[in-house]
């Protein structure tokens, strides 16, 4: 055997324990940014990366601990989605981005979040509530604002809202009806 075809085995092997794991096809998270969505993605979240995610759910014992998971849970996917894409240049609000190619509006925040409430489910982490889909207010008449939602077990909805805060930050997660009358965290 040629002495490069005997060294495969090993460069293999070697390759196989120096890179970092990446996830499957399953594990590609959709995203979207660019304002209403134009630009519609996928990023990876690697094995190790998953096991950060699966950590912040770990000792979730009440629906309260588990919305605070949650709300870690968008901020650590979206620092995750930010070294893949543009969207770690994306600001809080619609004001602040400037031309940036990654900035994201509510459309963005909320599509991109109500996939990852199902993701968050189907791995087995979110227990405690189920993704509602998303929802919109328009509580002055031009303050359209769009919000992913999730309903606790005793029927409760709850707003998860990442688009008030700059890329990474942890998503505010707060009861629909407040939501709905003009909630802001500022």
């Amino acid at each position: 055997m040629p002495p490069t075809r005997a060294l495969l085995p090993v460069l293999l092997m070697v390759l196989n324990t120096a890179l970092p794991a990446v996830a499957s096809a399953d594990d590609a998270l959709p995203l979207c940014y660019g304002y209403g969505c134009r630009v519609d993605t996928r990023f990876a979240v690697s094995t190790s990366q998953q096991a950060e995610v699966a950590q912040l759910f770990a000792h979730v014992a009440t629906p309260d601990d588990e919305r605070r998971a949650v709300s870690q849970a968008i901020g650590l996917l979206e620092r995750i989605a930010g070294e893949q894409t543009p969207i770690r240049d994306d600001k809080g609000g619609n004001f602040n981005d400037g031309t940036s190619p990654g900035r994201r509006d509510c459309v963005d925040h909320s599509t991109t979040n109500a996939e990852w409430l199902l993701w968050l489910r189907d791995k087995g982490w979110l227990r405690l509530h189920t993704p509602a889909g998303k929802t919109w207010r328009a509580p002055w008449i031009v303050d359209l604002h769009y919000t992913a939602v999730m309903t606790d077990t005793s029927g409760r909805q709850w707003a998860v809202d990442s688009w008030f805060f700059d890329n990474g930050h942890d998503a505010a997660v707060v009861p629909l009806d407040v939501w709905m009358k003009g909630y802001s965290p500022s």
